[in-house]
């Protein structure tokens, strides 16, 4: 977000309030659009590289689109993405859920498993 105009910031910030983490991939599908062709004329790893690191910071690509016709171009690409459902993760496999629960203190697991005697563990027990 340094690169992005400060106008531009706080607009993407108000839409990232209202659809949360979904901003992130529209607005960097949105900056490679709007600066696609440049991209295209890049022929190197490195040239596409240094275009996005250096350039595409210092004049935010050379372009001359206000704030309004980014968003709207930020809009087009979200239906874009909306359409092909790429906004949306898929649902997480047996195997990706956490095996045991989050953050949870000693106190809270003896309230899960009340078969679990509250009795200290020695060492003759491990």
């Amino acid at each position: 977000m340094d690169c992005l105009p400060f106008p531009l910031t706080l607009r993407l910030w108000d839409i990232f309030v209202l659809d949360g983490e979904q901003v992130l991939l529209t607005t960097a599908f949105c900056i490679l659009r709007l600066h696609r062709k440049k991209l295209l004329h890049l022929k190197t790893f490195d040239s596409i590289n240094s275009f996005l690191k250096n350039e595409l910071c210092q004049t935010f690509g050379g372009s001359t689109l206000t704030t309004d016709e980014i968003i709207e171009e930020y809009m087009v690409c979200y239906e874009k993405l909306k359409q092909n459902n790429l906004l949306t993760l898929p649902s997480p496999t047996d195997n990706e859920l956490p095996a045991k629960p989050f953050n949870i203190s000693m106190g809270d697991i003896t309230k899960l498993t009340p078969n679990i005697s509250n009795k200290p563990v020695t060492s003759d027990e491990t």
